[in-house]
C-alpha cells in the first residue's frame, strides 16, 4: 500500500526531471542547426550534457529512495561535479559497446548507489 501512496510523488519527480532536461536538450538541438558552429562544438556539448543527465538519472535512484528532493540532489551533485561527470561519461561510453550495453544499466544503478553511500550519504545523516 505504501508503494501506491508513493506513485504521485514518483510521477511528480519524473516530471520535474523531464522539465529540467527538455529545455537544455532543445537548446542543444537548436545549436546543432547552426552551420559550422553547431557541427563543431555541438557534439562535444551534447556529450557533456548526456554525461550530466546520465549521472542525474542514475543517482536519482538512491536519492529518491531516501526521499531527498530533486533540487537538493542537483545541488549535491553540483558540489561534486567531477565525480558526477566522470560517472556519466563512463556510462555514456559503455552504452556504445555492443553486448556490454545490455549489462551497463544494472551496473550503473549499482555504481550510483555506491557513489551515494561513499560521497553523498554522510551529508544527509
Amino acid at each position: 500500500m505504501s508503494v501506491v501512496k508513493d506513485v504521485p510523488r514518483i510521477m511528480a519527480r519524473e516530471w520535474r526531471k523531464l522539465m529540467y532536461t527538455l529545455p537544455k536538450a532543445i537548446g542543444l538541438f537548436l545549436l546543432l542547426l547552426i552551420p559550422a558552429l553547431g557541427q563543431t562544438i555541438g557534439p562535444f556539448l551534447w556529450f557533456i550534457f548526456t554525461a550530466w543527465m546520465l549521472a542525474i538519472q542514475y543517482c536519482d535512484y538512491p536519492f529518491d529512495n531516501h526521499k531527498i528532493p530533486f533540487n537538493d540532489m542537483r545541488m549535491s551533485m553540483k558540489q561534486k561535479q567531477g565525480k558526477a561527470y566522470s560517472f556519466g561519461m563512463l556510462v555514456s561510453v559503455f552504452t556504445t559497446i555492443p553486448i556490454l550495453n545490455l549489462f551497463i544499466v544494472p551496473v550503473s544503478v549499482c555504481g550510483a548507489t555506491a557513489m551515494w553511500v561513499q560521497e553523498f550519504k554522510p551529508q544527509y545523516q
